[in-house]
């Protein structure tokens, strides 16, 4: 029995293999979400559970309430028959899973009422309480050229600059007395010098640069800050004014990294251990800069304590502010890795990054039919649909979907089809809201389930004669899009639906200057059509795809010799175990389509479970600096083969 909460969002599960199935709970699980992310056109009916039992991307009213107070991070709010308050925490950005983060939509204002089940606040995977963690992508199902062979997709720019990623790192730098600083910063403009204040965007992947003693045997910190003072005196004074920028032996230069490259700073939080009276920096002007940090962090913080003054008592108000704000043990304990003993300040720095799709990135639609991003198309030069007059996005390959009988996404493609064309009439010409949902209703929705059918008639179509409910429910669908409710097991009347919706079955059209493009792009000596090509019998329509945490810049790990399992020769799992890359046969096809056929031959051969080959290519680059690949191990490229096939289909 398939018991995930996550199928509950997914339409027509009857029509999807178990196995299928299961893949795709684990999938939504893993979407990447952004603000880009809209509302399916076709979502499982039973998706309101998905919405009552989040607990990340949506906080929904325990009861009828009030909104106290609400700030960047926080949010109070008072229920009224509970007789309780509650703190909720809004970060704009929260951590999800990894280095993985969700951005926040909206939430309610100071002062606002509400009822119980009212959204209090939601993220990017929730939109007017819907989960919304994909987008709705016009996609077409035909090869092609190779590059979407098994696993990989091809793409369109709009699509790659569309689904994004956003990424979320803290960083901690302890203080003592003895800590002397880089001026890292000193070139970028209104920052803090040592380090970008909020809002710049950190260099490369560095934060910040530590100098400090090289021999530093003892944890003691009154050593250590004797042993950098008398390190000191002993330097010139040409190479004392000068420190930061020389190379000096006794001292070395500790670069506090960042797991984002070029991300952007978004949130400071300084924490001080000690009176101001009692510490003693040897950098005077790096405590000088921490200080007057902290004084405008404190500022925030006493115009908070001010704010939440007015509605509650100085005991629950230092409770949010220790559990918010300001750390809680002085000087005492542990933060991550790092020491409180004998420290200072604490400087605690939010990262974050948004980030398109890149090749080697991978999606999926919500019935598993997953792939690789193995080309992205430049706009002007993707395919169009000519009925429906909209370029292509999103190419599959047609024959995922049988091998891997997830026949639902078929069904999806049908429907969802219809509620575009029904969605983007309606934003354009709402005075015709009604007449457009009675079609759809009998025309649609009347042969996917007939109590949806009869609750349309009965909550909508008959209301929208009420001018307020008219514009209202318009607004809903300007603010979102227009979607319906699909049961996962359900008699779907495939036939009426096939002969009253709209045609799924498109002529394709395929520029002169894509088919040129794609000669370039395949480097092959093969006759290429120049003209235009038009390909009949199409199925193109919006299906809604999720982009997943499977990202090439965090997952990419190649080698050419580590450690194997002793039974197959394979290589082991893990970076931390110097683990390696498996190439199945899914890569080999795709690595081959691209023209790599040197590549596969290598792959095949000397960085496969041969050991004797490994052997023989260690000898002769040790002894010759160079290696030549065994005869006896080649392979037939069938780059040519791949690409025949794919002509032989468009010239049909």
């Amino acid at each position: 029995m398939i018991v995930s909460v996550s199928l509950n969002t997914i339409p027509f599960l009857s029509s999807t293999d178990s196995t299928r199935a299961s893949m795709s709970a684990k999938q939504i699980q893993q979407a990447l979400t952004s603000l880009n992310c809209e509302v399916p056109y076709v979502i499982g009916s039973d998706y309101r559970t998905v919405t009552e039992t989040s607990r990340m991307g949506i906080i929904l009213a325990k009861d009828d309430g009030e909104v106290i107070y609400k700030n960047r991070d926080i949010l109070i709010v008072k229920y009224n028959n509970l007789n309780k308050t509650q703190d909720i925490h809004i970060p704009p950005i929260k951590k999800t899973s990894s280095s993985f983060g969700t951005k926040l939509r909206n939430s309610l204002e100071s002062g606002k009422k509400f009822q119980k089940g009212d959204i209090l606040a939601e993220y990017d995977c929730f939109m007017n309480g819907v989960p919304s963690y994909g987008y709705n992508v016009f996609t077409a199902y035909m090869p092609w050229f190779g590059y979407n062979h098994e696993d990989a997709l091809v793409i369109s720019e709009s699509l790659s600059k569309k689904t994004i990623m956003n990424s979320i790192d803290k960083v901690y730098i302890p203080i003592y007395e003895y800590t002397l600083m880089q001026e890292f910063y000193n070139d970028v403009e209104n920052s803090y010098v040592y380090f970008p204040s909020v809002g710049q965007t950190i260099k490369n992947d560095i934060i910040a640069c530590v100098i400090s003693p090289r021999e530093s045997a003892t944890s003691n910190s009154t050593d250590l800050k004797n042993r950098v003072q008398m390190s000191l005196k002993n330097m010139s004074l040409s190479n004392l004014l000068n420190f930061r920028a020389s190379e000096n032996p006794k001292f070395l230069t500790d670069r506090i990294k960042s797991k984002l490259i070029n991300g952007k700073i978004t949130g400071i939080k300084i924490h001080r251990f000690k009176k101001p009276e009692n510490i003693d920096m040897i950098d005077k002007k790096l405590q000088d800069t921490l200080e007057k940090i902290y004084l405008k962090y404190i500022a925030f913080i006493s115009e908070t304590l001010n704010d939440l003054g007015k509605y509650f008592h100085r005991q629950y108000i230092e409770l949010l502010l220790k559990k918010y704000y300001i750390y809680r043990d002085k000087g005492k304990g542990t933060k991550g890795d790092i020491s409180l003993t004998d420290i200072c300040y604490l400087i605690e720095l939010e990262i974050s990054k948004e980030e398109h799709t890149h090749i080697g990135d991978k999606l999926a639609n919500r019935y598993a039919n997953k792939g690789i991003v193995s080309l992205i198309l430049p706009d002007e030069l993707r395919p169009i649909a000519i009925e429906s007059n909209k370029p292509i996005d999103l190419i599959y390959n047609p024959f995922g979907v049988y091998s891997r009988m997830n026949h639902g996404q078929v069904l999806e493609g049908l429907i969802s089809k219809s509620v575009m064309y029904c969605n983007e009439h309606i934003k354009n010409h709402s005075e015709n809201t009604k007449v457009v949902i009675e079609w759809l209703n009998e025309n649609v929705l009347k042969f996917i389930d007939q109590s949806y059918y009869d609750r349309i008639n009965d909550e909508i179509i008959k209301k929208l004669d009420d001018p307020n409910f008219h514009n209202m429910f318009v607004e809903d669908i300007k603010q979102s899009n227009l979607f319906i409710e699909a049961p996962s097991f359900a008699e779907v009347d495939i036939k009426n639906l096939m002969k009253n919706s709209i045609n799924c079955k498109e002529t394709v059209l395929l520029k002169k200057d894509l088919i040129k493009y794609m000669k370039q792009k395949l480097k092959v000596d093969i006759n290429f059509p120049e003209e235009d090509i038009y390909l009949k019998n199409i199925f193109c329509s919006p299906i809604y795809i999720q982009k997943l945490s499977k990202i090439v810049s965090k997952i990419i790990n190649a080698r050419d010799f580590g450690s194997v399992k002793s039974i197959t020769r394979q290589p082991t799992k893990g970076r931390a175990s110097g683990g390696g890359s498996r190439v199945g046969q899914m890569e080999l096809e795709a690595i081959l389509a691209a023209g790599c056929d040197l590549a596969v031959k290598e792959i095949l051969s000397v960085k496969s479970d041969w050991s004797a080959g490994k052997k023989d290519l260690l000898r002769q680059l040790v002894t010759d600096c160079q290696y030549k690949l065994p005869e006896n191990r080649t392979i037939k490229s069938r780059t040519r083969e791949v690409v025949d096939l794919q002509l032989q289909y468009l010239k049909e």
